[in-house]
């Protein structure tokens, strides 16, 4: 954890933990829960270890490790980081960026037959596809090894991104 308070670039996207007013859980998976919160005045998507594994040293190390890849990874259809926040290992905390339609599966569910499906499909398939070249060309290959409808996140416009 030390590496990630000494890192310079996480200095300067630090948000102190009481700027954050968080709303309600978004969702939860395994090792995480992404919460909804207000900063100043934009919505946004608070990433955080769930609460019985916050003293387990592998999962805040692997937590850390992927804030830092999330930091590094730039694209516009890639969900991107907006500041981390930590006082202690115990909340360390990504701030992303909040997509208001949620990920894919969720929304498909919710909308079974009513999407403008032609022009919806094309896009979304785009985006995916955008983010994958992005991640395949860096030099040094990103492999998402978790590409679901799941970690597709779709914004207020119907655009995808990679979470």
């Amino acid at each position: 954890m030390a590496e990630l308070d000494e890192d310079p670039e996480f200095e300067q996207s630090w948000i102190p933990y009481e700027s954050l007013y968080f709303t309600r859980a978004i969702s939860k998976g395994a090792f995480g829960e992404v919460w909804l919160a207000q900063l100043e005045d934009t919505q946004v998507a608070v990433k955080k270890i769930q609460e019985d594994k916050k003293h387990d040293v592998s999962e805040i190390e692997c937590f850390g490790a992927e804030i830092k890849l999330m930091a590094l990874l730039k694209h516009p259809k890639i969900v991107g980081i907006i500041g981390v926040v930590w006082s202690n290992t115990q909340e360390l905390c990504a701030v992303i960026e909040f997509m208001a339609k949620g990920d894919l599966y969720g929304y498909l569910e919710r909308r079974k037959g009513t999407l403008n499906w032609p022009d919806h499909r094309m896009w979304l398939a785009e985006d995916v596809a955008e983010a994958l070249v992005y991640l395949h060309s860096l030099s040094v290959k990103v492999i998402h090894r978790a590409l679901k409808s799941k970690n597709i996140l779709v914004d207020s416009k119907y655009r995808a991104k990679l979470s």
